[in-house]
């Protein structure tokens, strides 16, 4: 390869049939690599490693009928832009594992996407969209039919009911001839909460027909109950298909009483988005991730002098909640370490002498100072948040060999 420049190497290979294609490149930097492969046999095996602390732009272009199982691990201080683009009939796995402290992921999938990130921090951003909508209406409506006389009617969507409330209709009877009534309407999102909208229904003196009002409210919710009281069980009754359950209906003289009926002429207009609509936006913050809670105790180790022992070393991502520190030398040395960079470093005679922690209270307290048995203690109960690691060493400088232990307790993202 000395007849080419040191920073182009050309491969170009032309064949009916490979069976293995290994890329391993081991360098300080690299600028560019476009890797372009057409295959339409099976069994063939595609392995990129790449070792660099700085990569340019990588873009693997495959088009294939077939492929089977595609691995890119990536270890870089810096990446630029990793550009993954396959065409494929059928595809086995592609399994992406990128280790770094801030990463960019743009990830388009026609059909259905499963992603597992492992980060203290996630921003999701969801990108609305409308693929149409369309009114749907809800139950029957009209007066015919049987007719229930009780005091509490319901109309229950258990699932889905996020919608704007057009309308809302019953096929009443009214059978009093000389007085209007007036029916309660309640909408609920659960049955021991207060209700979130009401509204009347006048049913005027003798009136036998279909009543219908306009809410005209947006409903946030993916549960809805749609409660009637009615006043006058002598009188006023809701009509009923005796012997079809549609939809989960049921009346009673309790209220809550959800013992399913027959269909009731109740019925509700909503406006929806078509199916494969997607109808949030924005970006959600507040993500909950999984957690172990762990301990992690060195023990009491000697410490010789002139040397730095590390007590404490945890790789993943989570959150430091309590620290209890003990040495035999207040003089000691102490660095605490997040994501390899040097966050707090102290003693324990400063912090007592200097800094007044004997009796403070704010998060940092040296709990023993014996200077006469040489036993000095200390807590840290300020969090610590890390992304890659947590460290705490321990440094002896001044007269002889000692002794100390941390302890740490940790929650870990499992």
């Amino acid at each position: 390869m000395s007849d080419f420049p040191d920073y182009t190497y050309p491969v170009d290979i032309s064949a009916q049939s490979i069976t293995t294609v290994a890329i391993d490149i081991k360098a300080s930097s690299i600028g560019n690599i476009p890797v372009s492969i057409e295959a339409v046999g099976s069994g063939v095996v595609i392995a990129v490693d790449i070792a660099a602390q700085s990569v340019g732009n990588l873009t693997v272009d495959i088009a294939a009928a077939s492929i089977g199982n595609l691995p890119i691990d990536i270890a870089a201080q810096s990446v630029g832009n990793l550009k993954i683009d396959i065409a494929a009939q059928s595809l086995g796995q592609v399994d992406v594992n990128i280790a770094a402290s801030a990463v960019t992921l743009n990830v388009q999938v026609e059909g259905t996407a499963n992603v597992n990130i492992a980060n203290a921090e996630v921003y999701l951003n969801v990108q609305q969209e409308r693929k149409g909508f369309a009114w749907v209406y809800i139950g029957e409506n009209s007066a015919s039919g049987s007719l229930a006389y009780y005091k509490y009617y319901y109309l229950i969507l258990w699932h889905g009911a996020r919608a704007f409330i057009r309308s809302l209709s019953i096929g009443v009877k009214n059978s009093d001839t000389a007085n209007d009534k007036t029916l309660k309407v309640r909408f609920y999102v659960w049955h021991s909460t207060a209700p979130l909208y009401e509204t009347t229904i006048t049913v005027e003196a003798g009136f036998d027909g279909t009543k219908t009002i306009y809410p005209l409210i947006y409903w946030n919710y993916d549960m809805l109950i749609v409660e009637i009281e009615n006043p006058d069980t002598s009188n006023v009754g809701i009509y009923y298909t005796s012997g079809t359950q549609t939809n989960y209906y049921a009346f009673s003289n309790t209220q809550f009483n959800y013992t399913i009926s027959s269909d009731l002429h109740i019925q509700v207009e909503l406006r929806i988005a078509d199916a494969g609509s997607i109808p949030v936006s924005g970006t959600v913050n507040t993500i909950q991730i999984p957690n172990v809670a762990t301990v992690s105790d060195s023990g009491i180790q000697t410490i010789p002098l002139g040397e730095t022992v590390t007590l404490v070393d945890v790789e993943g991502i989570g959150r430091v909640h309590f620290i209890m520190l003990y040495t035999r030398d207040s003089t000691n040395k102490w660095t605490i370490y997040i994501d390899d960079v040097k966050v707090f470093e102290f003693d324990i005679e400063s912090m007592y002498g200097n800094y007044g922690l004997d009796n403070a209270g704010f998060g940092m307290q040296v709990t023993k100072y014996d200077a006469s048995g040489d036993y000095y203690a200390m807590i840290i109960e300020v969090p610590f948040e890390f992304k890659r690691n947590f460290k705490i060493t321990v440094h002896n400088s001044f007269g002889s060999d000692n002794s100390a232990a941390a302890r740490a307790f940790i929650s870990l993202i499992s």
